[in-house]
């Protein structure tokens, strides 16, 4: 019994030695700013980016961007996360485009937030946007350059049908005809309502003398737009299909039908026909009419030729 009371004794002892030897805790409060130790990384597609960076301590982060060097109008962040290495993925970014954006961290006690400098990107091309680039191009008459931008767009879907439209038209500016034509075919078989590729196949049809194809082609945009007018060159109107269709109808010897469309368009242009198949006192030069022929068809031709000064 005695042994007993002196073991517990000696726990005892030991327990309040233990308490007295122990350091005392102190809890200290950080009042430091995180720092960014790596600068941001940039991941990009054409739609998306990504972008990481590491803090020295347990941090949340948040991404602002935007089109405009220091105005960031939209906002990606994670205030709930704290730790050391931070990644976000920006989605609906708009292709080809260069964005501006800055990161921050704020630590767990609410230390910051640390900023990074402001750093920007550029999202890749798209179809669209290659297709877009190509056009203004086109329009400058950077024809060459155009096209290398429409076969990018090729290579990233060639079920786009604008790029064939812009591509025929290119080859149609460089006198590449047959090109042409294949480009416009392609983009009429990807989309019957392709309006810009009918006229231009109509033009290019013409010059390789297919006459047929080319009325066809003519007559189906004048029947879905009378008053058409290409938006990558505005001299290019339904003026122009009248001309088509006079020149293809008299090549096809409907003259009748040639007759009518050259007499729309000098109602159009304020000119003054006077032309008879009956009558050979009007078989005359338009531009010269003093000069008579020997048939009506001769004038009627002179008639189209004459036109072409004013349209084309």
């Amino acid at each position: 019994m005695k042994s007993n009371y002196m073991i517990l004794g000696l726990a005892i002892f030991v327990i309040i030695l233990g308490i007295l030897k122990c350091e005392k805790i102190v809890y200290k409060v950080d009042d430091t700013l995180p720092q960014i130790v790596t600068e941001p990384n940039i991941t990009v597609t054409d739609s998306t980016a990504i972008i990481s960076w590491t803090t020295d301590e347990p941090s949340n982060g948040l991404v602002k961007y935007g089109e405009y060097s220091g105005v960031y109008d939209s906002i990606v962040a994670d205030l709930d996360e704290y730790c050391l290495n931070h990644s976000f993925l920006i989605c609906n970014l708009s292709p080809h485009t260069n964005y501006y954006f800055v990161v921050e961290s704020v630590d767990f006690f609410g230390n910051g937030p640390a900023i990074s400098d402001e750093q920007s990107f550029i999202t890749e091309h798209n179809e669209y946007s290659y297709t877009f680039v190509g056009w203004v191009l086109f329009e400058e008459a950077n024809y060459d350059s155009a096209v290398v931008c429409f076969e990018n767009a090729r290579l990233k879907n060639p079920n786009y049908a604008d790029l064939f439209t812009g591509l025929g038209w290119c080859y149609t500016k460089i006198e590449s005809l047959l090109e042409a034509a294949n480009e416009f075919s392609n983009a009429i078989n990807l989309d019957e309502l392709a309006l810009d590729a009918y006229v231009g196949r109509s033009a290019v049809s013409l010059k390789l003398e297919y006459p047929f194809l080319a009325i066809e082609d003519a007559l189906a945009i004048l029947n879905t737009d009378s008053l058409y007018v290409f938006s990558h060159d505005t001299t290019v109107t339904y003026l122009d299909l009248h001309l088509i269709l006079a020149e293809c109808y008299y090549q096809t010897q409907q003259y009748s039908l040639a007759h009518r469309e050259v007499g729309y368009l000098a109602e159009i242009l304020e000119l003054s026909l006077n032309l008879d198949e009956n009558d050979s006192d009007t078989w005359t030069n338009p531009a010269y009419p003093e000069t008579i022929y020997d048939s009506y068809e001769e004038s009627l031709l002179m008639w189209i030729q004459y036109l072409k000064d004013f349209v084309w």
